[in-house]
């Protein structure tokens, strides 16, 4: 697990990965195999990608809706599914899809603190 790359407003050039983003836009270009969980306030834009899956933002902790209103995002009014493909080929699979109540669980995809503790020591201890 890595988290994504993140260029100033647009998070481009990342395969193989997943996430999750709070944020106005997400843009995505040339990324591959991306679970993405995403709080969007406009339509979510693809760009020469594929293997791309989105789902619903599920964290919450205690700044989250000071940084939501901070950020002008809403749990009403979030487009996190509306996602717009620049590079849609006409009649070929689809670049990203929606993931259902089971697969959009944010448990599968991000460790628990315990865990990315106990990855940062394994990668510090193979360094040494």
């Amino acid at each position: 697990y890595k988290p994504l790359e993140v260029d100033e407003k647009y998070n481009r050039y990342v395969t193989s990965d997943r996430g999750r983003e709070r944020g106005e836009q997400f843009r995505a270009r040339d990324c591959e195999n991306i679970i993405v969980l995403l709080a969007c306030a406009t339509e979510p834009i693809i760009e020469a990608s594929s293997g791309m899956k989105f789902g619903p933002y599920q964290c919450l902790y205690e700044e989250l809706d000071a940084q939501f209103k901070s950020a002008g995002l809403s749990i009403f009014n979030c487009n996190w599914s509306e996602i717009y493909d620049f590079t849609q080929d006409t009649g070929a699979e689809s670049n990203f899809e929606l993931l259902g109540p089971e697969e959009a669980d944010a448990r599968k995809y991000m460790l628990t603190p315990k865990e990315a503790l106990e990855n940062e020591s394994k990668k510090n201890d193979s360094q040494t």
